[in-house]
């Protein structure tokens, strides 16, 4: 049986560092910093410098319609934005990735049916290259590359399944890959080379999705409240990530160095009994998730999202917790359950209801959402 390794942040020699290096109002943050076994730790009380903030979205753009192919949508999967504001999705189960203009017009489909070179058997993802424009396509057992007029380059296979990846600014592709072993799987964040070897591992730990053997055969199953690798880019030179069993985020740049850590210090979240009762056909584990996913905006704050759900206006929401770059938790706040990506003050989601669509919220108190808390 291969073991899973599982990197454990331990607290070693701990020494309180001054406020001068973060952009912060000492008089408004109630947290500190330490240094743990030289390591900047960013170590955050349970309430927000600015307390609760209310995004104020008014839909900008909807793309999604029945009576033009190629803004009919089956099972929209991933999302990503260009330079020039051009909007690409993965669209699954028809088999390619959509572009349109930001306007929303039609321009270019890329890849079709098929296992040949530029062919998909289930396009996950979508990811724009930043220096050369080329578009990554997470496929089954492939990352698809095409140029930016659709021609298939070269397809990536990674040594391990691949449940998504970022392509940093150098061109390297940072992936969050799935380990199993017999009925244990673990989660395995690695940059890949060219050919797809894993040449650095930033961090490993179980996922603890439910595998149990059946006579000859292994059954897994999820419900959505695995313990997981979560992770994003950060900026051009680095990348953060947590893994969602303990409230801890961890900034290191390309090459696996740890620039700094992030801290909230909150009670251990537990399953209620109305959610162990609805959870019976899958086994829950036996922590519940801090967090489900991660988002950078282009100011370099730090949405982490956590599963509360709430109902507003109609519309189902997930409750965010914001952060500086630096680490500071300013704000919690309330995103579109299927928010994907913001980007210039606009938050994308793909969702699903009478029909499938891609959606543009413009956040209309954008200037009045504070970036750090260096307020005098």
């Amino acid at each position: 049986m291969r073991r899973i390794r599982v990197i454990i942040f331990g607290v070693g020699a701990l020494t309180t560092l001054s406020f001068a290096a973060l952009s912060v109002n000492q008089s408004l943050w109630k947290g500190k910093v330490e240094s743990i076994d030289g390591v900047k730790v960013v170590r955050n009380p349970n309430s927000p410098v600015f307390g609760d903030i209310k995004l104020e979205l008014q839909e900008a753009l909807k793309i999604g319609r029945a009576d033009d192919n190629n803004y009919l949508f089956y099972r929209l999967r991933g999302l990503d934005i260009d330079a020039e504001g051009n909007i690409y999705v993965a669209d699954m189960s028809n088999f390619r990735v959509q572009k349109f203009d930001k306007t929303g017009k039609y321009l270019l489909t890329f890849g079709r049916k098929g296992q040949g070179p530029g062919e998909f058997e289930m396009p996950m993802s979508v990811h724009i290259e930043e220096k050369t424009g080329n578009v990554l396509v997470q496929d089954m057992s492939a990352i698809e590359v095409f140029a930016p007029d659709g021609k298939p380059i070269r397809a990536i296979k990674p040594e391990h399944f691949n449940r998504d990846f970022q392509v940093a600014p150098d061109g390297s592709i940072i992936a969050l890959m799935m380990i199993s072993a017999e009925t244990q799987t673990s989660h395995r964040l690695g940059k890949l080379a060219s050919d797809g070897k894993v040449v650095q591992t930033y961090v490993e730990a179980p996922y603890t999705m439910h595998v149990e053997r059946r006579g000859e055969s292994v059954m897994s199953s999820t419900n959505g409240q695995e313990l997981a690798v979560h992770f994003n880019l950060l900026d051009a030179q680095s990348i953060i990530y947590g893994y969602s069993k303990q409230y801890e985020l961890t900034v290191a740049d390309f090459s696996g160095k740890v620039l700094y850590r992030i801290i909230k210090d909150e009670p251990y979240p537990k399953f209620t009994a109305k959610e162990k009762e609805g959870y019976k056909r899958i086994p829950l584990p036996e922590f519940k998730p801090y967090f489900y996913a991660i988002f950078i905006d282009d100011l370099g704050r730090i949405y982490v999202q956590r599963n509360t759900t709430w109902r507003e206006e109609g519309n189902l929401q997930k409750e965010v917790d914001v952060f500086s770059k630096d680490g500071i938790f300013l704000y919690q706040t309330k995103l579109p359950k299927n928010a994907y990506l913001i980007r210039n003050g606009y938050v994308y989601t793909l969702e699903a209801d009478d029909e499938e669509t891609i959606r543009q919220y413009k956040i209309m108190n954008w200037s009045a959402f504070k970036a750090s808390a260096d307020v005098k």
